[in-house]
């Protein structure tokens, strides 16, 4: 799937607009405090200044916790949070507003930072869409899991910011601003996600990268019964970035038949971490003339699956093959003979397969 056009700006200028946008949301508020130090310094009614100073102070702190929480770090990388907080932060803004009513139901969890921001994001989107006021419904459906996010805005005069339905589905007609950031900030954390692979061999035994490739596909398939590539010769560690969802995976390691299918999903705004268990080994085949011997050059060789199908031809000393697990034969033509051994493939138990002159 490709990534949405409109998302183009560098990590500095998101960085830098996103800090602008958190600076224009407490200057006001802070502004007026300054105003109440200055009434108080010019004599007028302490209970006044105090007030204004009281409310400004309340107004610029819920707007800083909610920024931490919906652009910030909120601890350290890969962190999780209490939706708990997500829920205070939404409804101490709106009461600190005190023109919009926050309806919140479901279950409490902690969950990746990134969908809560993802959460606060869309939450902004829909304050900003009743500027009058109104009512916002946040639905939470198993958020531990295949989260599922519902908000419903209701006013009077509601519309939609344009510059999200710009971004999200149009095109961009002006540059992104201070002003235009959140919304730009909130599809980019719903479209934005990757997924890093790498694979074992066995239990734990990690796979050399230069002997593994993976390929993405689309898990719907097509009436000829192929599934969509999406990308070919994946290389281990590298990420690639993705929209949310599901994905059929395919590893290979090695080039004969120690390949896994999986289907994995990605979720929005986080980097997905996959390794995939390969039950196979690397096999080096040898024509000796006694056990331990010096392997014999000028040798062809063929591997027989247990049903007698072929499923490896090579020539040489002491050719290489990653097998999948199971029970196999080797069958080796040197001068116009011919021996063979039937030998086991344990998965990530690499191993030598001796072949002997007189078999």
């Amino acid at each position: 799937m490709a990534k949405n056009p409109n998302l183009t700006l560098a990590g500095s200028d998101l960085a830098a607009l996103l800090c602008s946008r958190v600076c224009h949301d407490v200057i006001s508020p802070v502004g007026a405090i300054n105003n109440g130090l200055e009434l108080l310094d010019e004599g007028g009614s302490d209970a006044d200044a105090l007030d204004l100073i009281r409310t400004s102070a309340l107004n610029a702190s819920v707007r800083l916790k909610l920024a931490r929480l919906a652009f910030g770090a909120s601890g350290s990388v890969g962190a999780s949070i209490d939706t708990g907080e997500a829920e205070k932060a939404a409804r101490d803004f709106a009461l600190a507003e005190k023109k919009t009513e926050i309806v919140w139901s479901g279950p409490r969890a902690i969950i990746p930072k990134n969908r809560v921001k993802l959460l606060l994001n869309f939450f902004l989107v829909a304050y900003g869409s009743i500027p009058r006021g109104g009512v916002i419904e946040v639905t939470l459906e198993n958020p531990e899991f295949d989260a599922k996010f519902t908000l419903v805005a209701k006013g009077r005069m509601m519309r939609l910011p344009p510059k999200f339905m710009e971004i999200n589905a149009g095109t961009v007609e002006e540059a992104i601003d201070a002003h235009t950031i959140q919304p730009y900030y909130t599809v980019m954390l719903a479209e934005e996600a990757g997924m890093v692979l790498n694979a074992v061999s066995g239990a734990d035994m990690r796979i050399p990268p230069d002997e593994l490739s993976f390929a993405i596909y689309s898990t719907e398939v097509r009436e000829d019964g192929e599934r969509p590539m999406i990308m070919d010769n994946v290389k281990p560690g590298e990420v690639v970035r993705l929209n949310a969802g599901t994905y059929h995976v395919v590893s290979n390691y090695g080039d004969v038949n120690a390949t896994i299918r999986a289907d994995i999903q990605i979720e929005a705004g986080k980097l997905t971490e996959a390794t995939i268990q390969h039950k196979a080994a690397k096999i080096t085949l040898k024509l000796v003339s006694q056990e331990g011997g010096e392997a014999i050059a000028d040798t062809a060789w063929s591997i027989l699956s247990g049903s007698g199908d072929s499923v490896s031809e090579s020539v040489g000393a002491f050719p290489v093959v990653v097998l999948a697990e199971g029970k196999y034969t080797a069958v080796a033509r040197h001068k116009d003979k011919i021996y063979q051994r039937d030998f086991t493939v344990t998965p990530g138990r690499n191993q030598d397969v001796e072949v002997l002159l007189q078999e």
